[in-house]
């Protein structure tokens, strides 16, 4: 059962879902002037930004099952430079080497959590190994 959640045709409908909310949730967020700051203390958007891009890249690495993880891991880095660029022309935001770091170690933490999962639970390298007729 949890092997064909991660790795089956299935689901592959509800991931990609859950990668458009993510997506969609994520460019709101890093984009909005003045976005929602429940908890107060230093730095606390750095950790944003990793749960926010370590959460993407793992739903990615689900949705996309074909593509390779170096192919997931950059797209999800370059969403992170992206975002941070596109913050410049944004009111009361502004672009921060910090932030982009903390995306692409999120990036990199989310994509090779999935990519373990995947070994764990189909024994194959790789997750185009583990169902080659998927999608």
């Amino acid at each position: 059962m949890v092997q064909d959640l991660f790795t089956t045709r299935t689901y592959r409908k509800y991931w990609k879902t859950v990668f458009w909310i993510l997506l969609f949730s994520l460019l709101f967020l890093t984009l909005t002037p003045t976005p929602p700051n429940p908890i107060k203390f230093t730095h606390i958007d750095k950790i944003y930004h990793f749960i926010g891009f370590s959460a993407f890249s793992f739903v990615f690495r689900f949705s996309f099952i074909k593509k390779s993880t170096l192919f997931i891991l950059f797209y999800s880095i370059l969403l992170g430079v992206a975002v941070e660029v596109a913050q410049l022309f944004v009111p009361n935001r502004g672009f921060s080497l910090m932030d982009m770091i903390a995306d692409g170690i999120g990036s990199v933490v989310g994509v090779f959590a999935a990519h373990a999962i995947i070994r764990l639970r189909t024994g194959v390298k790789t997750v185009a190994e583990a169902n080659p007729d998927q999608e």
